[in-house]
């Protein structure tokens, strides 16, 4: 089962779904990669970095200063595709078997958020106005993802430090939108429905 793009494979023993995509070991790394520490990068090579525009794919949205250009400097918080992306926008391809093995197309999509243009600038250095920004951005791209089509659940996850599976410095979001809710998702929405029914509690948080 040779995939040229993403694809999800479900695990015949545990039914979940498993994503391959062959795109992503072509990430870059800030890393070493044997210590795991982070290699002392210059701005100058971070395709995260105000300036350095070209250095992603285009821009879906992005904050900016009046008179600025798309894919230009000026943004506060920009948007674009995953470079190297788990899954990818197209038609979705039902699942298909093929004696034990079950697949689907890796159709949805894999955004990066770039919270901030300055290089080694954390949350913890932002003002409250600029981290408003930032949740309000997230808050759109969610919402946005929830209406395509053929997708059944979306995640955001940030990820700092090898340990956590980052492979850039810069700070960054990222939100997936897939085509299938994972098994550990199903079980918790299936619990929590039992433990609200047996609580008595709506959705508003007040007891019937």
């Amino acid at each position: 089962m040779t995939a040229a793009g993403p694809e999800l494979r479900k695990d015949a023993l545990s039914g979940r779904w498993v994503i391959f995509a062959p795109e992503r070991k072509n990430r870059p790394d800030d890393f070493h990669r044997f210590t795991g520490v982070a290699r002392i990068t210059s701005p100058t090579a971070c395709p995260f970095c105000e300036g350095h525009e070209q250095a992603t794919p285009p821009e879906l949205y992005a904050l900016r200063r009046p008179g600025t250009k798309p894919d230009g400097p000026g943004w506060q918080v920009r948007v674009v595709p995953n470079k190297f992306p788990a899954v990818r926008p197209g038609p979705h391809r039902r699942e298909t078997r093929a004696g034990l093995f079950a697949s689907q197309s890796g159709a949805g999509s894999h955004e990066v958020i770039v919270d901030a243009p300055e290089h080694g600038r954390e949350w913890a250095d932002l003002s409250i106005d600029r981290v408003r920004k930032i949740l309000g951005v997230y808050r759109k791209r969610v919402a946005l993802a929830e209406k395509t089509p053929g997708i059944r659940f979306v995640q955001m996850f940030k990820n700092k430090g090898r340990e956590a599976g980052a492979s850039l410095t810069h700070s960054h979001t990222q939100i997936i939108a897939l085509p299938v809710v994972p098994v550990d998702i199903r079980r918790e929405a299936a619990r929590a429905a039992r433990e609200r029914r047996r609580s008595g509690w709506t959705a508003a948080g007040a007891p019937h």
